[in-house]
């Protein structure tokens, strides 16, 4: 009786330590690529880029709330040419949301919503005609993310995994044609996320 209880807790704690999904908490670090999809407008002046974020989250049972945020650096398309463009823009996303986890043998697969705002900065220089010009603007925006990911631990508290997300950001500032200083951020971006993820449950 007595090794069938030690077996029995045993048992039980390896599955627990196995199950990163089980844990009250967690945080990661997650580091990939941004591929854009979509729209026509976003799509023709950002190609392929690289994407850091941090995320982390708790609660009891299989859905956590998860706090994240995450910087991309907007590889543009559209430089060079007969105005001889020099562009650089970056984007930040924090997001609120929940992610819900189930377990798959030691791994656990997950899904992810979020939330919140998407900031993009832009700055531009060139020349026209001989004349020198310089503009540079920031635009809040509407941020929302789906997507879903896997967890494998490592042993302790550590695992890896990967995540496939759709980050969409909406902007709606159009170009003010008096202002020289002003930038057009009025477009729906959509990226195809693939990134690679360490993190640590508590």
């Amino acid at each position: 009786m007595r090794a069938t209880i030690t077996t029995f807790t045993i048992a039980i704690a390896t599955t627990a330590a196995a199950q990163p999904a089980a844990a009250d908490g967690y945080a990661e670090a997650v580091v990939g690529l941004a591929v854009p999809v979509a729209d026509d407008d976003y799509d023709d002046f950002a190609d392929e880029s690289f994407k850091v974020g941090l995320r982390a989250g708790g609660g009891g049972g299989p859905t956590k709330l998860e706090l994240s945020g995450d910087f991309t650096f907007v590889d543009p398309a559209a430089e060079g040419g007969l105005l001889n463009l020099d562009i650089d823009a970056e984007r930040y996303r924090i997001l609120v949301g929940a992610r819900h986890a189930v377990p798959v043998g030691k791994a656990s697969l997950f899904v992810r919503l979020g939330a919140g705002v998407d900031i993009v900065h832009a700055s531009a220089t060139g020349s026209a005609f001989g004349i020198d010009f310089e503009v540079s603007d920031t635009d809040p925006g509407i941020a929302a993310e789906a997507g879903l990911g896997i967890m494998v631990p490592l042993g302790g508290k550590l695992y890896v995994g990967g995540h496939l997300a759709v980050p969409m950001a909406f902007h709606f500032d159009e170009d003010d044609p008096d202002d020289d200083t002003d930038l057009s951020f009025d477009y729906t971006g959509i990226d195809l996320d693939l990134l690679f993820t360490i993190g640590t449950v508590q």
